[in-house]
């Protein structure tokens, strides 16, 4: 019989989610209110699934639970679950390893598909997490290529300057005082430093990040 085991600090509520997930499985589910008596439960005796509450006290958090857990179950399945918007947590829920994040609204088929799914080795991330994670993402690369842009060199600067003057590699060759070939070496550096695929593509973005001007 699988097993799983409730963390919730307000009892009712927590009995009340034990009931719903009992009337629509096979599951035996233990519910407790106290976290460290969690964290001991998982350290002598595993469960297949833990679902804890993401606001367990106001100096545990149902996160730190779920890392200590993971102490002494490294491949412990399981899901944070609240009534509060967790969007602005969703990297340190995200990191902690958890397989799920459901609110303590969702309806009772909701639930029980996250359970199965976790229990399956499937993780679950509400679309709305989904999409600040990307933004996220999308920022920090954006960021990264900020800073990258910031080390060329005056050199590399001025080769910038020129092809976004519309100078070919021969007219490039005369002004820097250099053979053709040693005009491709410098851009092909120049590109692999700015994780651009074209010389269009680091001109645009020179002048995006105030390098150069048109």
């Amino acid at each position: 019989m699988t097993r799983i085991l409730l963390l919730d600090d307000h009892q009712i509520v927590g009995l009340e989610t034990k009931s719903m997930i009992e009337a629509y499985s096979d599951f035996q589910v233990t519910c407790v209110s106290d976290h460290q008596t969690a964290i001991e439960m998982s350290e002598s005796e595993p469960f297949d699934l833990y679902l804890l509450d993401m606001n367990v006290s106001e100096e545990v958090c149902g996160v730190k639970v779920a890392e200590n857990i993971r102490e002494y179950q490294p491949g412990a399945k399981i899901i944070i679950y609240t009534g509060f918007d967790y969007t602005n947590r969703i990297d340190l829920i995200v990191s902690s390893g958890v397989g799920a994040i459901i609110n303590k609204d969702a309806p009772a088929a909701e639930l029980m598909t996250a359970i199965h799914a976790v229990l399956s080795g499937y993780a679950i991330v509400p679309l709305a997490a989904l999409k600040r994670l990307s933004l996220k993402q999308s920022s920090s690369r954006s960021d990264q290529k900020q800073d990258t842009s910031y080390t060329l060199t005056e050199q590399e600067l001025q080769l910038l300057t020129a092809l976004a003057g519309g100078k070919k590699t021969e007219e490039l060759a005369e002004q820097f005082f250099t053979s053709s070939r040693t005009i491709e070496y410098w851009l092909s550096k120049l590109l692999n430093k700015m994780q651009v695929q074209t010389t269009s593509q680091a001109v645009t973005e020179a002048v995006r990040y105030n390098l150069i001007s048109l």
